[in-house]
């Protein structure tokens, strides 16, 4: 069992609010790779994601095949205004940090939500023909 149908399993609801955390990631590989200890996926998981924050502070893109690319979007200097105030100022550009899901992940996410509309529709058509029915024996 993989790290999105647990997780999918645990919550129930991809838009409840509920995430998985890092410590809960760490547990799930360590569950799934009995031959190592929890400590050392910790120390894995923790030197993964220290090296793609280094790549990415040093202007590299970090590019995983099948899940998705991290890279950088840079946003220049702007106005900004205080609301309350209406004082003005130059915001510093900033350097944020971009996301893109890679095909193989937005299928794997969009199929669960497909099924779902599919069995949607096949409940309505379910319904919608019971009707018809109904209404047709009424008549009669």
């Amino acid at each position: 069992m993989d790290a999105v149908h647990y997780w999918v399993r645990k919550t129930g609801d991809v838009d409840n609010g509920v995430i998985m955390t890092k410590t809960e990631l760490v547990n799930l590989l360590a569950k799934q790779q009995q031959y190592l200890s929890e400590k050392d996926v910790s120390k894995t998981t923790n030197l993964i994601l220290e090296l793609m924050g280094d790549s990415l502070s040093q202007g590299q893109r970090v590019e995983i095949r099948g899940f998705g690319s991290f890279s950088l979007h840079h946003w220049g200097e702007r106005y900004a205004r205080n609301p309350v105030t209406g004082e003005a100022w130059r915001t510093p550009p900033v350097h944020a940090v971009h996301f893109k899901a890679g095909k193989e992940l937005k299928d794997r996410v969009n199929q669960r939500f497909l099924q779902e509309q599919q069995q949607k529709a096949a409940v309505k058509q379910d319904k919608d023909a019971a009707t018809k029915v109904a209404v047709e024996e009424s008549a009669e």
